[in-house]
């Protein structure tokens, strides 16, 4: 994880493509919620919404559906089908608390 955050503190904008795929290959060894930490200690919502929509489906962790649903709307300046995904999780997901 040193070597991730590394990469986005010299720039975010630049290296953010290659710390989501490597995110999302080693998620496991990791932890989401590490990785979710790393991307929140550079206010990065898109690439916490990139990274866990490629997990967000199967996930059964509320905590880590509303990151997702979280992360997707306050990234959806840039990221413009994130509404249109966050609103369809909220509606099919089982494992989200709508009182979030």
């Amino acid at each position: 994880i040193e070597c991730l955050t590394q990469l986005l503190r010299n720039g975010v904008r630049a290296n953010l493509r290659i710390v989501v795929e490597i995110a999302k290959k080693w998620s496991e060894q990791f932890t989401p919620k590490a990785l979710i930490e790393m991307f929140e200690e550079f206010n990065c919502y898109e690439g916490t919404y990139w990274y866990t929509v490629s997990f967000v489906s199967e996930c059964k962790d509320k905590d880590l559906v509303f990151k997702c649903i979280e992360a997707g709307i306050k990234c959806s300046a840039t990221v413009p089908q994130a509404i249109k995904f966050v609103t369809q999780i909220c509606r099919v997901h089982e494992h989200f608390d709508a009182k979030e």
